[in-house]
């Protein structure tokens, strides 16, 4: 009995899956993925081997990753264009799904040279404004609550951006309609064109809300790069430029698993590409108080943008 093959086009990587990667929407089939991912045996990784770097869970060099996770599956990426998924005897498929879409995806971006920024991002009828900051430190949020000023809400945790000749610019469109925010984040609730999806996953406080019917469908020209901190002081906001391999360094710290592009053999190439954003891009570094607001942290950022 042939196996169902589910299809998606996902940021820029066309894929045949075994699994479903639902919510993510299914296209029609397309013939010469970039990506196949199927569930099989993984053979032993042999010990020993040449510019590998051995972890207690993880094996990585420029043509395998290996990765297990504990009561969930082991993953093997072989080349990038082929990934094979050992499902523990009592895992569920939603669990899988999101280690899939989160770490695996990651590797193979760094593997498919995409420059994806650990970012949210908005749009105007002129341009898009990336947000790139830590983990938990306010990208999405601001990005959720800058929707209900009546901006347009193009990403919310990964941006691919793409040199686009007609714009002469680097571009970024949405690449995954579906937005997590924290349950204690009420950005998207009621929110017209919304739909709640629900929790990621079981015991993780955040919530999934599909976001197909907000975002812009067409191209967006990147205008700036906003890179978000937080600080302990009592001041407001400290806002200011950033120019030469400060610039550099800042982007290539925000490149989504930028710690995997040397163990990947992607230096060389990974340097070309963020020169290229640096050199394109204004960069600018806004580091808020953690007594500050989110409101007035918005207000904030609105008035920059327009």
């Amino acid at each position: 009995m042939t196996e169902k093959i589910y299809t998606y086009v996902y940021y820029g990587l066309r894929i045949h899956s075994e699994i479903s990667l639902q919510p993510l929407p299914e296209i029609a089939f397309i013939q010469g993925p970039d990506i196949h991912i199927k569930f099989g045996k993984i053979t032993r990784i042999e010990e020993g081997l040449e510019d590998t770097v051995y972890k207690p869970n993880t094996i990585i060099n420029q043509r395998i990753f290996y990765w297990y996770v504990d009561d969930i599956a082991e993953f093997l990426i072989v080349g990038k264009e082929k990934v094979i998924i050992n499902q523990a005897d009592e895992s569920k498929l939603e669990d899988i799904r999101v280690f899939l879409l989160d770490t695996i995806m990651g590797v193979l971006f760094i593997k498919h040279e995409k420059i994806i920024l650990h970012a949210s991002c908005v749009a105007t009828d002129t341009g898009a404004y990336v947000f790139c900051s830590n983990a938990s430190e306010g990208k999405s949020t601001l990005a959720a609550n800058l929707a209900r000023k009546g901006f347009s809400f193009v990403e919310d945790n990964r941006c691919l951006l793409t040199w686009n000749n007609d714009l002469n610019s680097f571009s970024v469109i949405n690449q995954d309609p579906i937005a997590s925010l924290w349950s204690n984040n009420l950005a998207f609730e009621n929110f017209k064109g919304v739909d709640k999806i629900g929790p990621v996953r079981k015991n993780i406080e955040k919530i999934d809300y599909n976001l197909s019917s907000l975002v812009p469908t067409e191209v967006k020209s990147v205008k700036k790069i906003f890179i978000i901190d937080m600080n302990k002081s009592d001041k407001g906001f400290v806002h200011k430029k950033i120019f030469g391999i400060d610039k550099f360094d800042l982007l290539l710290s925000y490149v989504n698993f930028n710690y995997l592009i040397k163990d990947l053999g992607k230096d060389e190439q990974y340097f070309k590409k963020v020169m290229s954003l640096a050199r394109a891009i204004p960069v600018e570094l806004i580091s808020r108080s953690e007594m500050t607001p989110i409101s007035e942290f918005v207000t904030y950022i609105s008035n920059e943008i327009v």
